[in-house]
């Protein structure tokens, strides 16, 4: 009952979001509107995994990627900087790319080259290191937790982010709840506990949704804030879920 209840909240949720982001307009020449446009978009495309996943283990590496989005976005909305940074970056990565195709002999249009060309001083500014290469990331050295603490996303981390890292990468405490050896050859098991792991990457997805889609709200005005309000006001019978709070700063973008 569980899942398919949590299923059925899942979908409730992506029609609210699909009906959101078909709402939303322009933005493009202002970060924190074009990461939030961009992320919500990807956060909506992760539910649909999740819910054709149906609660397999696997969903567990949706929803984490659901939460480094929620979390990076919600940085954004607290730091005015942040969203200048991360889409900065994407015109490091795109200098990158243009070079290597040049290298090789394939042309790159002319209009993708002013863009790099205009952007690229401020690239070289921030992310260029003293031999000449690109740090790897546009988070200034941030870790993931300690994002995680400036955002306040300690309870989503703590209860089931981390948690479902043994999962995702591989670790021996997965293994051994998955598999075990019965009658001399190795079986997957389903127990009690895969189907624990299971409901909590339906409420990390749906926590980590719901907060895209508060700042959505929040940044566009897409008139669903009664819908929104009404959904969870619906979730106070759900335990173990974690909502948690949007703040935008002002003049974030």
């Amino acid at each position: 009952m569980w899942l398919a209840d949590l299923e059925s909240k899942c979908q409730e949720l992506l029609l609210i979001c699909s009906r959101m982001v078909a709402e939303v307009k322009g933005g493009e020449f202002d970060d924190l509107r074009y990461m939030c446009h961009a992320f919500f978009l990807r956060q909506i495309q992760h539910m649909k995994s999740i819910l054709l996943l149906k609660g397999e283990c696997d969903s567990q590496l949706v929803s984490r990627s659901m939460f480094e989005g929620a979390l990076y976005l919600m940085y954004a909305g607290k730091e005015c900087q942040i969203a200048r940074r991360w889409r900065l970056y994407c015109i490091v990565v795109d200098k990158q790319k243009m070079d290597e195709a040049e290298l090789n002999g394939i042309s790159v249009p002319s209009d993708i080259k002013r863009i790099i060309n205009e952007n690229i001083v401020e690239c070289d500014e921030l992310f260029k290191c003293e031999d000449g290469q690109y740090i790897n990331n546009w988070r200034e050295g941030e870790s993931i937790y300690s994002i995680v603490k400036k955002v306040g996303f300690e309870k989503l981390y703590d209860q089931y982010y981390f948690p479902m890292s043994d999962y995702h990468h591989w670790g021996t405490v997965s293994v051994g709840k998955r598999y075990a050896i019965i009658e001399g050859g190795l079986r997957q098991v389903d127990s009690s506990v895969t189907e624990s792991d299971r409901i909590s990457s339906l409420l990390l997805a749906l926590s980590c949704l719901l907060s895209t889609a508060d700042f959505a709200e929040s940044l566009f005005s897409c008139n669903e804030r009664v819908a929104l309000n009404k959904f969870k006001f619906g979730l106070s019978s759900i335990p173990r879920l974690v909502v948690d709070k949007v703040s935008i700063k002002a003049g974030g973008s």
